[in-house]
């Protein structure tokens, strides 16, 4: 119940007070190329562990799994302490944008690519990271028993129709012509009618059946901040409504990430790694790879022919902070917040297992070596 309460209440807070003040049409348009970069690092993501399932032979629920773990990374406290490190040591320098830059600047620049890039991140996450991850797997047996009856109900369905046709027939041949004949092309438009009006129903209940407490605070959010003056109305530090109210939903936010930590812990003391099976095994180092190796490769020789090749025709692209920013997000462990979304499910405990391996075994010297590598990139290209 306290993972349900934190995704329905504590996490939209969180997502709420945190992207609806810093978002928008301004730096959206300014920053055009991290959305893109964020789409381009989703699908190549999406393309490696698509493969890599392929290759393994991994059921759909798992091959779903795999996908969800390589595309949602840590885009937000990870990066942000990594930055804040870099900043407060000499290892700043590399990131000055001209000799006049300061380290404030690089700190302001930076945290405004992780936001914007995380923005994105989240609601992708908890729109389709949610459908990957809360699609389960039907046992064999209820799928046998089930498409059976539906073989019997179909059968049943052309007996009763076919017997229809044959009755219609008859009538058509027994019964004379009336006056309202001519009423049947009408009657044919209007059911034409109908099934639009059908599937459109059947797109808005999708879509209102995928809309998340957490992807709904997110675009509540951006419509807020594409709304300047609501903006300030509701995030003035002098209003009435941000002291009464938006300053209890961050205290609210702010208990979010605590409780997913304390829900992982509690799920990690009750799991016992000796008894994994071998295909669960396989499953989260097929993950860990995916999310570590495969996918930042990729994505950073991206980063760089931008970084090196673009920076006449994008602005940004010159800037030392975002070489290395969108660097280490390509290259960060899978999100933590996917716990929330996959409590109580079959993707729970290989979840757990990849965040351990992924944060507790290789995160410190994978990240400083990405890091490295970033900077003597920069060093070199100078």
């Amino acid at each position: 119940w306290l993972a349900r309460l934190n995704m329905n209440f504590f996490t939209p807070c969180l997502l709420f007070t945190r992207m609806a003040p810093s978002v928008n049409p301004e730096k959206i348009l300014e920053l055009w190329i991290i959305p893109v970069l964020y789409f381009s690092f989703a699908i190549i993501s999406y393309g490696v562990a698509v493969t890599l399932a392929k290759v393994a032979g991994l059921r759909k629920i798992d091959r779903n799994f795999l996908v969800a773990s390589t595309m949602f990374s840590n885009t937000n406290s990870m990066p942000i302490a990594i930055i804040t490190g870099i900043v407060s040591s000499q290892a700043v320098q590399y990131l000055y944008l001209n000799e006049a830059d300061t380290k404030e600047n690089v700190m302001a620049r930076s945290v405004s690519y992780i936001v914007l890039f995380g923005l994105f991140g989240n609601i992708l996450r908890w729109s389709y990271g949610y459908s990957l991850l809360k699609g389960e797997e039907i046992p064999y047996s209820v799928d046998k028993s089930s498409s059976m009856n539906q073989q019997i109900t179909k059968d049943n369905t052309a007996i009763t129709f076919g017997n229809t046709d044959t009755l219609a027939t008859e009538a058509t041949f027994t019964k004379p012509p009336t006056e309202s004949t001519y009423l049947l092309g009408t009657k044919l438009v209007h059911d034409e009618k109908n099934k639009w009006f059908s599937r459109l129903g059947q797109i808005g209940t999708t879509i209102a059946n995928s809309m998340t407490r957490p992807l709904s605070a997110a675009l509540l959010a951006l419509v807020v901040g594409f709304i300047p003056p609501l903006q300030q109305l509701l995030f003035a530090k002098d209003s009435f409504i941000y002291g009464s109210i938006i300053v209890g939903l961050e205290n609210c936010g702010s208990a979010s990430v605590p409780l997913v930590l304390v829900c992982l812990g509690a799920q990690l003391s009750t799991m016992s790694f000796e008894q994994a099976e071998y295909e669960s095994k396989n499953v989260v180092t097929l993950a860990v790879i995916a999310r570590m190796v495969f996918s930042p490769l990729i994505s950073i020789t991206l980063v760089t022919a931008i970084h090196y090749c673009c920076q006449d025709y994008i602005g940004i692209a010159a800037d030392p902070a975002f070489y290395v920013i969108l660097g280490l997000l390509s290259a960060m462990p899978t999100a933590i917040s996917l716990t929330q979304i996959a409590q109580g499910g079959h993707c729970e405990n290989l979840l757990v297992r990849t965040l351990f391996w992924g944060y507790g075994i290789l995160c410190l010297p994978f990240c400083m070596f990405i890091l490295l590598i970033l900077l003597t990139v920069l060093d070199l290209i100078r």
